[in-house]
């Protein structure tokens, strides 16, 4: 019985194992900093600016105009800029090309990007583009991801990510394409290299940039009001932000680093956006159209992973019969 009971110690030990491997690892996290400006109660939104050095968010509190905070790595507000269209309700944040982007939207079918050239980190009243844009149906705006050429997408909660059209006019609202369909808990995404980075509660995405095919998954931290999601400025790491006054900013470990992935095939467009006052040029191109589901291998390896410890208890059991 002594040797029996050995055995399947074992055995119980073998299948404890093989769960854990079957388990994402949990990886480091730091504070990168905390907010703690009171014109920032509830940021909505995280933007790297290598540009200038800095990370921009929006409020999502009730404002008159619609404005950006500029912050140092260490949280500091660097620069309030505002950009002279009136808010509805800051909902989303991005910057790419030393352009700051910004959605504007309540709960509902239509939603505004803005848009002004940073040529600086300071305060000031920008001129601006802006372009109107309707969903489909009802939908809650917790994302935007500026693709190549300045191409648009739009995430929301319900997890759709619609594509915006690649010359969107000003002189009237522009209807979005749903084009994928993600986690139904999405808060925040962006794009990250060569591969978009979504967030939920409980976890970082890391997704192909023109199928959406999962590649990996990042377990992380609950934060309160989780939104935020962007790389750092040094490259290294993964911000996660929440909302609060005291609520921190977290640094990712490498998990969370990008992999590498095919070059994607990019569609043409001849006409160029042609959206509200400014003089700035234009692109031409469209970013890859994203296709199809969100799918990801997790739900196979966990499968697998417990289908080998029925298969292994059941052979405990036969085993303890004998």
């Amino acid at each position: 019985m002594a040797g029996l009971g050995r055995r399947t110690a074992a055995v119980i030990a073998a299948v404890f194992t093989l769960w854990l491997m079957a388990t994402p690892a949990a990886v480091a996290e730091t504070v990168a900093f905390t907010w703690n400006d009171p014109r920032i109660p509830a940021p909505v939104g995280l933007a790297r600016d290598p540009d200038h050095g800095v990370y921009w968010t929006v409020n999502a509190a009730s404002a008159s105009t619609t404005a950006g905070y500029a912050l140092d790595p260490s949280g500091k507000v660097k620069a309030r800029i505002t950009l002279g269209t009136p808010a509805r309700g800051p909902a989303a944040v991005a910057y790419d090309g030393g352009r700051l982007f910004i959605a504007d939207a309540t709960a509902g079918r239509n939603v505004t990007v803005s848009y002004a050239t940073i040529s600086a980190a300071t305060n000031g009243n920008l001129s601006y583009r802006a372009w109107d844009f309707s969903y489909d149906s009802s939908q809650t705006t917790r994302a935007l991801i500026v693709g190549p050429n300045t191409q648009l997408y739009v995430v929301t909660g319900s997890g759709a990510v619609y594509k915006a059209p690649p010359s969107p006019t000003a002189r009237g609202v522009n209807r979005l394409t749903k084009v994928a369909t993600g986690p139904s808990d999405l808060l925040g995404a962006t794009m990250d290299g060569d591969q978009v980075v979504l967030r939920t509660a409980t976890e970082l995405i890391f997704c192909d940039p023109t199928s959406f095919e999962i590649r990996s998954r990042t377990p992380i931290p609950s934060q309160r009001g989780a939104r935020g999601v962007t790389r750092s400025l040094d490259g290294q790491q993964v911000l996660i932000s929440g909302q609060g006054i005291g609520s921190s900013v977290l640094a990712i470990g490498s998990a969370a680093t990008p992999t590498a992935s095919p070059t994607p095939t990019v569609e043409s467009s001849s006409t160029p956006p042609t959206p509200t006052p400014s003089t700035e040029a234009t692109t031409t191109a469209a970013a890859p159209e994203i296709k199809g589901e969100t799918v990801g291998r997790t739900g196979t390896v966990v499968a697998l992973a417990a289908a080998v410890v029925l298969a292994m208890v059941a052979g405990v059991l036969t085993f303890a019969r004998r």
